[in-house]
């Protein structure tokens, strides 16, 4: 995706990668991260990186059936990748288990590969409200299913709030596009328009909008809810919840007005965890009976990169690692 913005991973500009899971019908490859998605998903390549802003590894993960790591920002070098927002980009892998992405998480921080940790005694906080709202019936039975096998392997769940998750689209507008606009400046955004996703150029030209009071009020409250997410991690693991609300869209669903308004939920559930200035994974759980993908998102401290994995890692034995699509459609 341009400037990697963009949650669904559809553009009209320069074209929607086809998400390998159906042969028949061209579906949502996610977004930003969507060629990178969908080349691992086909078996292209063993894995590929991706950016995460708001999103953008664990909802192609989500869409495309891998597990996605975005990591804590700073963990990994963004030199040489062009900057959507220097405050929230993060670089992590798309590959198709934990155990990938630990050996990638090993050879990148230069340390040792994380190990996976013991089950019993985990305890793993369940955010309502927003996180599953308006849940499609595959995603809402799928994530309910592994849960469950979590928890009668010794994983204790608990129902907690995040109130303050629903400032993320707040935060996100006052903070993401002014810092794209700032790097392309006024007078190169105006250039390259013309040639843009619309969708894309529209999410972008709010940068033009954003006041430098409504960019530092923004700023000042992302450092505030670092520190309450930070404090309500307190006596838990982790945070777990559905990566995107819904499987992976017909990109014809587009035309219906109702239906391209609720694409633009696919980051709704990312978002938070970059507002947050945390780390967190896509996990495929479609092995518990989905045709299409569905992504199981796992949210833990800050820097807590090492750990997160380690728990992926432990939870693999009992979710399976992610079933890879049937390509024979795409071969006759």
């Amino acid at each position: 995706m341009e400037f990697a913005l963009g949650a669904t991973g559809v553009n009209e500009a320069r074209g929607t990668p086809w998400n390998p899971w159906d042969a028949g019908t061209h579906r949502f490859p996610g977004g930003s991260s969507s060629g990178s998605a969908v080349a691992v998903a086909a078996g292209l390549c063993g894995f590929a990186l991706g950016t995460d802003t708001g999103g953008s590894i664990r909802i192609p993960a989500s869409f495309c059936g891998l597990f996605g790591h975005k990591t804590t920002v700073g963990l990994w070098s963004t030199k040489g990748v062009f900057p959507l927002s220097p405050t929230l980009d993060s670089i992590g892998p798309l590959c198709r288990s934990a155990g990938d992405a630990a050996l990638i998480h090993a050879v990148v921080t230069d340390g040792k590969v994380p190990l996976a940790t013991r089950l019993d005694g985990l305890r793993l906080g369940r955010p309502g409200g927003m996180f599953v709202e308006d849940l499609d019936d595959a995603t809402r039975a799928t994530v309910e299913s592994a849960l469950l096998a979590l928890s009668a392997a010794g994983v204790e769940i608990v129902d907690i709030d995040l109130p303050e998750a629903v400032e993320r689209s707040r935060i996100f507008l006052g903070i993401v596009p002014a810092e794209l606009v700032a790097r392309l400046t006024p007078e190169g955004f105006a250039e390259a328009r013309a040639k843009m996703d619309t969708v894309t150029a529209m999410r972008a030209a709010h940068g033009l909008e954003v006041t430098a009071v409504e960019y530092a009020a923004s700023q000042f409250r992302r450092l505030e809810l670092e520190a309450i997410a930070a404090e309500r991690f307190e006596g838990l693991d982790a945070w777990v919840s559905p990566s995107t609300p819904f499987v992976a869209m017909p990109l014809a669903n587009l035309a219906h007005p109702d239906e391209a308004k609720r694409a633009l939920l696919s980051s709704r559930n990312t978002q938070p965890a970059n507002v947050f200035g945390i780390c967190a994974a896509s996990m495929p759980i479609q092995q518990f009976g989905a045709s299409l993908p569905v992504g199981l998102q796992l949210m833990a401290p800050r820097g807590e990169d090492a750990r997160l994995l380690s728990m992926a890692l432990a939870f693999e034995p009992v979710l399976g690692v992610g079933t890879p699509p049937d390509l024979s459609g795409f071969l006759g």
